[in-house]
């Protein structure tokens, strides 16, 4: 929709709407007028959209007898409404009123037709010595709705009354019916407008949220590739699937050396192996070129042209910047799969990789629920308005609060965006927190409330042994991310769908070690799964999960807090998870 308003009325009634118009002080309303054909002949829209001045997008017509046939809708796009009026005095004054002077024999006559009546008359083609016939013929008297804002009224009432010969009287109308008539019209306006923007936000937020998403569960499936041309062929994929190219061309990088994959144009390899930046624009700017960074290194690189939507080329190019480090760790990955997955580095990304997912969901918390808050306004001030309530502060508080709330939206995707960038973090110390005396027993006890009301309304309960202070010297925000992922990973996975379970937690302290025996009553899982479970981006159900936590919970019990765990399970008899620490 325009971000303005075309109202068109007869010049008779054009010096009233222009009023209210100006006394609203309505920046966004434009006024167009067309002249009192009185229906000889109806008006049409090339009429009016020439008196636009150009084509309008939205456009409201009020008339009656020269708009009587005129479609609801125009061949132009623009957004239209016609409003044909019974009469068209109704407009300026209330249809009581008109209804009865007609009725009783007045022949009414507005502010602006009694500016220019001689005019009128000749175009009725009438001469002066006919018009006095005519008029005492129809008509008892002439009525004037005088809505104050022809300052000469009473002069050119006088005139008409000499030539016609009828009584004339005024009756002082005002312009309430007209602002009220136009502050309709206005007001449903802007809040379709303000709908139609807000769902042009949302479509977009949606569509920024479904790629982020979209790019997270691809980098997922990524990361489980086995070999190096399987991770290439994934990359390629994933290229394929979020920009929509014509052509893809990867060059294989190892020890300095360039290997292209499959077929390649010699101009394509020969721009490939000139990149020296991070990236640059093909050409013809319809794509661009890509390293595909592991550290300081370039493990390959990627050329991506053709693209479908080149309109989007900068935003493709920032989502392809942040993953291609994913995409150089996956490469990596391949190249020393069997290392990966037992020294520090592995640990290290893999508990990046969980801090990111875990991040993501407070922006995206916030997101919802501002949309969903934005809705909920929506929806009241679309009450109030069919309830004939709404008010111009309504609409403005509501527009400055989906003006701020769109700028959240923005904010909090954008932050999304940005903890994927994270990836790249690839060596962590592995430092271990500073230790420090907590008690275990309330750790645990601060994460069940950190779930809220999530166990109550899956039916599990919590069975913790003890219910005593338990004194440990032990890094307290590993311990957090261990139970905080234990319970995860059974209500997600092992509890889920069930009508009810339980969650069973004995902790105790032998000499110098702790002893924490984990248990649920759920599904449990067969033996092919249970030796994949601290298998990073493994998981029972892709949708619930990327599969990173029981890694998480691996890693920081074996490389961090150098403890042990071993898990147990069998179909039908849920998990027990046994976990040793030495303190």
């Amino acid at each position: 929709m325009s971000d303005k308003l075309h109202i068109c009325v007869c010049n008779n009634f054009r010096p009233e709407v222009e009023a209210c118009i100006k006394s609203e002080n309505w920046s966004d309303v434009i006024l167009c007028s067309f002249p009192s054909h009185c229906g000889r002949p109806e008006v049409d829209w090339n009429e009016l959209e020439n008196q636009a001045g150009t084509p309008s997008e939205s456009i409201r017509v009020f008339g009656r007898s020269c708009i009587k046939t005129l479609s609801a809708r125009p061949p132009s796009a623009c957004e239209s409404e016609v409003i044909r009026l019974e009469q068209c005095f109704h407009l300026i004054a209330a249809r009581d009123l008109v209804d009865e002077a007609i009725r009783s024999g007045a022949y009414l006559v507005s502010p602006g037709w009694l500016q220019n009546w001689r005019t009128h008359l000749e175009a009725m083609g009438f001469a002066e010595e006919q018009v006095s016939g005519f008029f005492q013929e129809i008509a008892r008297e002439i009525v004037l709705l005088d809505t104050g804002i022809n300052p000469q009224a009473e002069t050119q009432l006088a005139e008409l009354q000499s030539v016609t010969g009828l009584a004339v009287r005024r009756i002082s109308v005002g312009l309430d019916q007209v602002r009220l008539l136009l502050q309709k019209q206005v007001l449903s306006w802007r809040l379709q407008l303000a709908q139609s923007k807000l769902a042009l936000a949302d479509q977009k937020a949606n569509a920024e949220r479904a790629d982020n998403l979209l790019a997270m569960d691809m980098l997922a499936r990524l990361a489980r590739a086995r070999d190096e041309n399987e991770a290439i062929d994934g990359i390629k994929e994933l290229f394929q699937i979020l920009f929509a190219p014509g052509a893809i061309h990867y060059l294989k990088i190892i020890n300095k050396s360039a290997l292209p994959i499959g077929e390649m144009p010699d101009t394509v390899e020969k721009a490939l192996l000139d990149l020296e930046e991070n990236y640059a624009w093909t050409r013809e700017q319809r794509g661009f070129l890509l390293g595909i960074p592991s550290g300081s290194q370039l493990v390959g690189k990627i050329l991506v042209d053709n693209l479908a939507f080149p309109k989007y080329a900068k935003g493709y190019l920032n989502l392809a910047l942040v993953i291609s480090h994913v995409c150089g760790l996956v490469i990596e990955n391949t190249r020393n799969r069997n290392k990966l997955l037992e020294v520090e580095k592995m640990a290290s990304l893999s508990i990046v990789v969980a801090g990111v997912a875990h991040e993501i969901n407070t922006p995206l918390g916030v997101s919802i629920a501002t949309a969903s808050s934005l809705k909920n306004q929506l929806d009241s001030l679309a009450g109030r308005f069919h309830e004939r309530t709404m008010t111009q502060a309504d609409l403005q508080g509501y527009l400055n609060n989906a003006l701020e709330g769109m700028k959240l939206l923005g904010s909090n995707l954008g932050r999304i965006s940005l903890l994927v960038d994270r990836f790249k973090q690839v060596a962590v110390d592995g430092e271990l927190e500073q230790f420090e005396s907590c008690d275990i027993v309330q750790c645990l006890s601060d994460v069940v409330s950190s779930f809220g009301n999530s166990f109550e309304q899956n039916n599990v309960k919590l069975h913790i042994t003890p219910d005593t202070p338990l004194e440990i010297d032990s890094p307290v925000p590993d311990w957090v991310s261990i139970f905080r992922n234990l319970f995860e990973n059974s209500l997600k996975h092992g509890l889920e769908g069930q009508s009810e379970g339980n969650i069973f937690i004995t902790m105790t302290r032998q000499q110098d070690a702790l002893l924490v025996d984990y248990r649920d009553d759920g599904k449990g899982m067969d033996q092919e799964a249970l030796s994949k479970l601290f298998d990073p981006f493994f998981s029972t159900n892709l949708q619930n999960g990327m599969g990173l936590g029981m890694h998480l919970v691996y890693n920081l019990v074996t490389h961090r807090l150098n403890g042990s765990i071993q898990c147990e399970s069998h179909p039908g008899k849920g998990v027990a998870c046994h976990i040793e620490v030495p303190l």
